[in-house]
């Protein structure tokens, strides 16, 4: 006898035996009733061969039901709203245990603390559920190196050579290029891959309505989910040769334009003030510049262009606002979406469990420009990025905060937009984890 052809029931069984003889005669006898008690589902797990480098980890699990096992999942996520939970289904091994691959592949590349749950479910329908520890899977800095070669005054060109590297993947190399202030001639270059493996790009001032004078090139490597790292290669001339002015001699040792960064470079450097003639000792004039108008241009015109879309408009949210200014300051000394301690940009808020998502910005040429101009500036730069179009015109978000920072001077701007879709909380038990319903 074996509970598993009783449909695993437990209690007390009764037994007959019947013997049949060959003249069709029947004889049975009742040997009694026998208890058969539950014995309750053994779970337990742990997390093994952690990998922060690749970003991966292995869950082994010790399973047993006296009513068999008919599987075992692993809930794994890493985002408060759990936007990139995933359920693994463990492969039950040789020796009897359960083991799941975790990849943070899987997960859009995110980085940080990743939550893991172990479910297993007996014939007979019922689940038994254990919480494991958190574990840190940090960001990789990515590497990323860049250098302006091959300058040619008289054709008004030059290339962008530039070695990239990331654990997150690349899904491309962008460099955006302009000359004029207001960035009206600006130009994303898709940069292509070499065999060597390092990326090139060839600026021609053609691409730039054949404008002369000072070109400003960033170079920008994007991951496969959205989040970049960006460096500034700063300034360089191609005013035409018989158009130059005198210039005073440069200073010895003064190198080419060469900006190397490692993973996330956000520390752009202004390009250099021309030199201040001799006796003037005047510091630079600070500028008085309302955020608030700027930021509500902003508002304005990402409204405007969703509504041309057919979208909803966005809310200001205030808690959002908060942590965009908080981003906005972050990216003057490490421009990326991961955040000075390491962690995700998205760590900022941690009011509500709402999805969010960011899009950041730099303009380093804003003198003479009205608050009108500058919100116009950043909101046509935005909209001249693919990506960062795409994320205005995400059909779920339903609000929106803007963070404005400038430089000591005010001749520099950051800006961040965040949004986000309508607050939520999630139960959370005593551990901070999030419940997930066992249904």
């Amino acid at each position: 006898m074996n509970i598993k052809n009783h449909k695993y029931h437990t209690g007390k069984y009764t037994t007959h035996v019947y013997m049949y003889t060959k003249n069709q005669g029947v004889h049975a006898i009742n040997i009694g009733q026998t208890t058969i008690q539950g014995v309750k589902d053994q779970l337990n797990a742990e997390i093994k061969n952690v990998n922060q480098q690749n970003g991966t980890y292995d869950i082994v699990v010790n399973a047993s039901s006296q009513f068999g096992i008919h599987e075992v999942k692993v809930p794994i996520w890493s985002t408060p709203n759990q936007s990139d939970l995933v359920w693994y289904k463990a492969t039950k091994q040789p020796d009897g245990k359960y083991v799941v691959h975790m990849n943070i592949r899987n997960h859009k590349n995110h980085r940080g603390t990743y939550m893991t749950h172990v479910y297993m479910y007996n014939n007979r329908g019922q689940q038994t559920a254990i919480a494991l520890n958190n574990t840190n899977l940090p960001a990789i800095p990515d590497t990323l190196k860049a250098q302006v070669k091959n300058v040619n005054k008289e054709a008004g060109s030059y290339d962008v050579i530039i070695q990239a590297a990331s654990q997150q993947g690349i899904d491309r190399v962008e460099v955006p290029t302009w000359s004029m202030k207001n960035q009206s001639d600006l130009v994303w270059y898709k940069a292509q891959k070499q065999a060597d493996g390092s990326y090139i790009v060839h600026m021609n001032i053609k691409n730039h309505k054949n404008n002369r004078g000072n070109y400003t090139s960033h170079v920008y490597l994007w991951h496969p989910d959205g989040s970049n790292t960006a460096i500034s290669l700063g300034e360089t001339d191609l005013t035409k040769p018989n158009q130059e002015q005198p210039k005073p001699t440069e200073e010895p040792g003064k190198s080419e334009n060469n900006q190397q960064g490692n993973t996330n470079t956000g520390n752009m450097t202004e390009p250099t003030k021309p030199t201040e003639q001799p006796g003037k000792t005047e510091e630079p004039q600070v500028r008085e510049l309302d955020i608030e108008k700027i930021k509500s241009e902003i508002v304005r015109l990402v409204n405007i262009e969703r509504q041309s879309k057919g979208l909803n408009q966005l809310s200001v949210d205030r808690d959002l606002e908060d942590s965009a200014r908080v981003r906005s300051v972050e990216i003057q000394t490490k421009y990326d979406h991961v955040r000075p301690d390491g962690s995700m940009y998205d760590t900022v808020f941690s009011k509500d469990d709402r999805e969010i998502s960011e899009n950041a910005n730099q303009n380093w040429h804003i003198a003479g420009l009205s608050e009108e101009q500058i919100a116009e500036t950043l909101f046509t730069s935005w909209k001249n990025s693919p990506n960062h179009y795409k994320n205005m015109l995400v059909n779920r978000w339903t609000r929106m905060g803007i963070g404005i920072s400038f430089n000591s001077t005010r001749q520099g701007v950051y800006a961040v937009q965040i949004f986000s879709t309508e607050p939520v909380t999630l139960d959370r038990n005593e551990d901070g984890n999030v419940e997930i319903p066992l249904n």
